[in-house]
């Protein structure tokens, strides 16, 4: 768990959006740990660069409106992937990487790093729900 989104869960005092940046940045991290992004396309699926998602990570800055709203679209499209793949990350690694027909023959992972992270999730909404798209 990061720093910031540590201290969010155990500072009494800690701000409804420090909680709610807290459990996007969870969400960030599951991409890196479970999904295998590399830092740098942690930081491009984010529109920002590496430095500023440590820095978020680690609680010395906090993301800005912006920032918070690429976080909620990452937090989006993990829970997405792990309504998908469930316990099956390797199947998740794979299909991030191979051309997709819903995407327009392009590797979803080249569409996030490319700031199109709702069109994934958009995608992965539609096979939960049972629409092979």
């Amino acid at each position: 768990m990061s720093a910031i989104a540590h201290a969010a869960k155990h500072v009494a005092g800690a701000s409804p959006r420090q909680h709610v940046v807290a459990k996007y940045l969870e969400a960030v991290i599951r991409l890196a740990d479970v999904y295998g992004f590399s830092p740098r396309e942690v930081a491009a699926t984010l529109s920002v660069d590496t430095s500023t998602v440590h820095r978020w990570e680690h609680g010395l800055t906090s993301p800005s409106a912006d920032g918070e709203r690429s976080l909620k679209h990452v937090a989006d499209c993990v829970s997405e992937l792990d309504d998908a793949f469930e316990d099956a990350s390797a199947d998740a690694y794979t299909w991030l990487r191979n051309p997709l027909r819903g995407l327009g023959s392009k590797r979803p992972i080249d569409v996030m790093t490319n700031g199109q992270v709702t069109r994934v999730t958009s995608l992965l909404g539609r096979i939960n729900h049972g629409d092979p798209a």
